[in-house]
């Protein structure tokens, strides 16, 4: 592992090298010691997709802010088989009381495909974590109810198929969260930057609660070899929006 000896600026987009600054997401494969890169193997998919997306709403003057965080998703790879869904139903039950009507009735298709995997999997599995996720997706369909009407509507209508193990599975995930982000962050509310903040907070939480993790991501990925981030691609020892 190499230890840089200064610290890229936090900044929105994807960066060439620590040089031009660094989002969430590079700025921890740069804490882990890992190959610079803003999909690192040491986090969760799921949840360092919604790390980059609040990453890049975030306004410049509260970016910093996300810096605490960052820490804490090193090495955060659970296990558990619905993680990658537990982010998609945080993300939305955190925007759909307070989105844009076009963005509540996509959460809402989510939300509802979300809960038909979650009884799926609790046929085989009942165990505490599917059954918190169903009471969160439900409550959070409770809180939309026109959106939710609309997408019973909209399934029955197309058919749409459940959430499933195959290929498209994290893009449906990540279309959730996407679009949880985005309504949040164009929300007509106070305080949207600090909701962001608690809805990464809260999703760093939940996967650290559920499982531990289900490899070493950090040691195996430095055994495949690492890139060095300090000599010439160094920036000023500062963690500051831009």
């Amino acid at each position: 592992m190499t230890t840089p000896t200064s610290m890229p600026v936090l900044s929105p987009g994807r960066h060439f090298s620590p040089r031009f600054g660094a989002c969430f997401m590079e700025y921890a494969s740069v804490l882990a010691g890992v190959r610079w890169s803003d999909h690192p193997s040491c986090t969760d998919p799921a949840l360092a997709h919604l790390a980059r997306a609040v990453n890049d709403v975030m306004p410049d003057d509260r970016r910093s802010e996300l810096a605490p965080l960052i820490p804490s998703v090193v090495g955060l790879v659970p296990a558990h088989p619905l993680s990658g869904i537990a982010v998609a139903v945080l993300s939305a039950s955190a925007a759909i009381p307070v989105s844009a009507e076009l963005h509540q009735r996509s959460l809402a298709c989510g939300l509802i495909t979300a809960r038909a995997q979650i009884a799926a999997y609790r046929e085989q599995h009942d165990d505490a974590v599917a059954a918190q996720l169903d009471a969160r997706a439900q409550a959070a369909l409770a809180a939309a109810p026109q959106a939710a009407r609309w997408a019973l509507e909209f399934r029955r209508r197309f058919r749409i198929e459940r959430l499933g193990d195959s290929p498209s599975t994290f893009r449906r995930t990540a279309t959730m969260i996407e679009t949880g982000v985005i309504g949040l962050a164009d929300a007509c509310i106070d305080d949207t930057s600090g909701r962001l903040h608690r809805l990464l907070s809260d999703a760093i939480e939940f996967l650290r609660g559920i499982d531990g993790p289900a490899v070493d991501a950090v040691d195996a990925e430095n055994t495949a070899g690492t890139r060095s981030v300090t000599g010439a691609d160094t920036a000023a020892p500062v963690l500051a929006s831009r």
